[in-house]
């Protein structure tokens, strides 16, 4: 029987590693390094079983589920845990996060997480954009600006640009009473959760009304694409990625307020991953 051991230490996580009858997830130097950076960072707790314990009181009183108990210790027979057994736990700090505080954003991750992967757009990349831009609110917001700097003024060329005469021309055929100063000033519009501009879209194969740009799907879609697109500019850095989103020009600059609503998002997000080793031992 070896002596108790108080807290855990790289000295103690080197001794589960080569005591034999301990179990580890992964036998390997790295995973003994990540374990101890983990827990160096207090990213990790621990939980002395007490006489009378069982899964279900120790995940009670810990507020986590008797599921993630059981795999963050690797506990292949609940029933044997005993008195003097050293649990290890990952608070639950997904529930402090603002983002739980946000509906419309929780109503549509499930969403974004699909196109991001459908992409292979680095995770969290298109979550941050729709909360920088609207916290996954389907809203819409003119662009004044680009309107007064691409439409008003001529740069546009919009009646030398066959895609946008296409786009006007079938969406005419739906919509008789549509003009083309109308057709114009929609194309100054950003749309939905992830505020892609309706140029934009346009620009990256979109060939529907702005209506159709606002539904969630389509518009995360559109907005993962722009992404991708900028991809090689950007290297997907996410502040790279915000300021060539925001401004859409590779080099860019967003606001400063833009920027610090990108930073304090994505502080957020990373309270929702959950980084977990898998080890049990016995003092």
């Amino acid at each position: 029987m070896k002596r108790p051991i108080s807290t855990i230490s790289a000295a103690a996580l080197a001794w589960i590693f080569f005591d034999m009858p301990y179990t580890l997830a992964q036998n390997n130097q790295e995973f003994i390094q990540n374990s101890t950076q983990i827990i160096a960072e207090n990213k990790l707790k621990q939980y002395k079983v007490q006489r009378g314990d069982t899964l279900s009181s120790i995940a009670k009183k810990l507020n986590i589920s008797i599921e993630d108990l059981v795999r963050d210790n690797n506990i292949q027979n609940p029933d044997k845990i005993r008195a003097g057994d050293i649990l290890i736990h990952t608070p639950r700090i997904q529930q402090q996060s603002y983002l739980g505080n946000l509906p419309h954003y929780s109503n549509i991750r499930h969403l974004i997480k699909e196109i991001e992967n459908k992409h292979s757009i680095p995770n969290d990349l298109l979550h941050l954009i729709v909360l920088v831009e609207s916290e996954g609110h389907n809203i819409n917001r003119f662009e004044p600006r680009f309107k007064q700097n691409h439409i008003d003024n001529g740069k546009f060329k919009f009646d030398r640009n066959k895609k946008y005469k296409t786009v006007f021309s079938a969406l005419k055929q739906k919509n008789p009473e549509l003009t083309e100063e109308e057709f114009k000033t929609q194309l100054a519009k950003s749309v939905g959760p992830a505020q892609i501009l309706y140029c934009t879209a346009i620009d990256l194969g979109f060939r529907c009304s702005l209506d159709e740009l606002r539904d969630p799907e389509c518009n995360l879609e559109y907005a993962a694409r722009k992404i991708h697109s900028q991809s090689a500019h950007t290297a997907y850095s996410w502040k790279k990625v915000l300021n060539a989103y925001n401004t859409n020009s590779a080099t860019g600059k967003a606001t400063p307020g833009h920027l610090k609503r990108g930073s304090f998002y994505k502080q957020e997000l990373e309270k929702l991953k959950n980084r977990r080793v898998t080890f049990i031992y016995r003092p």
